[in-house]
């Protein structure tokens, strides 16, 4: 049985750069959903915007190996 796999980043992104970010994520997010084993991914705001890590994202794939490829 393969277990699904869940992956968590954070990124720092200046408040200036915050709609920029956004609108990569979201092409980014098409792409993926695009992918063998992909099966979500959840893009999380700071609520302030000087915290040192603004935007979290944290994606589920189906296992490790499709991932990798």
């Amino acid at each position: 049985m393969t277990e699904a796999v869940v992956l968590i980043n954070s990124f720092e992104v200046p408040a200036a750069d915050a709609e920029n970010f956004i609108a990569a994520w979201e092409r980014t997010r098409a792409y993926l959903e695009t992918q063998p084993g992909y099966i979500d991914t959840a893009r999380h705001q700071a609520l302030e915007s000087d915290g040192e890590f603004l935007f979290v994202n944290v994606a589920r794939w189906a296992s490790a190996e499709p991932f990798r490829t």
